[in-house]
C-alpha cells in the first residue's frame, strides 16, 4: 500500500469515529417504545431535569441498595403490623396469612394476598434495582410492571424512565401501596 493511500484510510479512519462520537453524544427524545399516535401525549421531562444515571462503584453500589432495602423493609413490616389486613381482603377471597415481607440474599418479597407479590431486587452487574409489582390499575389497563432504576446522584433518587415516562421508585411504591392499603403512604428510601 502506498504512503498516499495509507494517510487517505487512516484519514477516513479519524473522521469515521468522530462521526460515531458525535452521534453518541446527540440527545435523542426518549419515545422509543411509545406508538406513534400516542407520542403527542408522552411528555419527557425538560432538558436539564432529567436524571442521569450515575457510575457507581461496586462497594457503593452495594452500600446504598444495602441500605435502601433494609430500610423498605423495616418500613414493610410496620406498615403489615400496624394496618388491617383482614378488611383489606375482605371480599377479595385472600387471608391475611398470605401477607408477608422477606429480604434475603439481595431480593425483597412483599406478598399482599390476593393483590400478589412485589419482588425487589439488586441487579450489581448493572448497577440497578429492579423492580416486579404485580398490581394492574382498570383505569390505566396496565401493571406499572418491571421496572429498571438506576441511581442519580445529582438528586440522590433511584429513576427509570419506561416509554418515555419518568418513575421514581420511592413514589411509584408510595403510590401503588397507598392504593392497596387504602391510606396515605409516605415510603422513604
Amino acid at each position: 500500500m502506498s504512503a498516499r493511500l495509507a494517510v487517505r484510510v487512516a484519514w477516513t479512519s479519524v473522521r469515521a469515529s468522530a462521526s460515531v462520537a458525535q452521534c453518541a453524544r446527540r440527545q435523542r427524545p426518549i419515545v422509543a417504545h411509545v406508538p406513534a399516535a400516542l407520542r403527542a401525549y408522552v411528555a419527557a421531562p425538560p432538558p436539564g431535569q432529567q436524571p442521569e444515571p450515575t457510575p457507581l462503584d461496586m462497594t457503593v453500589y452495594h452500600r446504598m441498595v444495602d441500605h435502601a432495602l433494609d430500610e423498605l423493609t423495616a418500613q414493610l413490616e410496620e406498615l403489615l403490623e400496624t394496618e388491617d389486613i383482614d378488611a383489606l381482603e375482605e371480599g377479595r377471597g385472600g387471608s391475611m396469612s398470605d401477607w408477608d415481607v422477606e429480604y434475603a440474599s439481595g431480593v425483597l418479597n412483599l406478598r399482599l394476598g390476593s393483590y400478589g407479590t412485589y419482588v425487589i431486587n439488586k441487579q450489581p452487574p448493572t448497577r440497578q434495582i429492579w423492580l416486579s409489582s404485580p398490581l394492574r390499575y382498570v383505569a390505566e389497563a396496565d401493571s406499572s410492571g418491571p421496572k429498571r432504576f438506576d441511581y442519580d446522584d445529582a438528586q440522590q433518587r433511584w429513576f427509570t424512565i419506561k416509554d418515555g415516562e419518568l418513575f421514581y421508585l420511592d413514589e411509584l411504591l408510595t403510590k401503588e401501596l397507598s392504593d392497596v392499603f387504602q391510606t396515605t403512604l409516605d415510603l422513604a428510601i
